[in-house]
């Protein structure tokens, strides 16, 4: 796939560029070439029908009622399913409104005590409910 194919030749020209500057290789050898990011996606989105077919499949599984919730979860507001397995009660506000998706890396604290949150984006930011 075109986004994968990008994703590789990013890191291998950021290793070739960082084996230059630490002087492992010749500035000869530094990537030169312009990538071109691939603005377009294939990633699937499920529809408002799809999503009620997985949670009515939930509600009639007994088992599967605690999937129900998560599926509710990630349509309602847009979280990437590790984001919604680390958010924390803190991490909600009076209303319910928004749930704060917090990035630590920068906490001392919490990454000595190894409690420091990352996300992909490596900004907190909030997200409506």
């Amino acid at each position: 796939a075109d986004a994968t194919f990008y994703l590789e030749c990013t890191v291998v020209k950021q290793v070739i560029n960082l084996l230059v500057e630490a002087g492992r290789l010749p500035a000869s050898a530094k990537f030169k070439f312009q990538l071109v990011k691939p603005t377009e996606s294939d990633r699937y989105c499920f529809t408002a029908a799809e999503v009620r077919a997985m949670l009515g499949h939930c509600d009639r599984t007994p088992h599967l009622t605690w999937l129900g919730l998560v599926i509710l979860a990630l349509a309602h507001t847009g979280l990437r399913i590790g984001e919604l397995a680390a958010v924390r009660w803190s991490d909600l506000d009076d209303g319910l409104r928004t749930i704060r998706v917090a990035d630590e890396r920068s906490s001392r604290r919490k990454k000595q005590a190894g409690t420091a949150r990352r996300v992909k984006g490596k900004r907190s930011r909030a997200v409506p409910v």
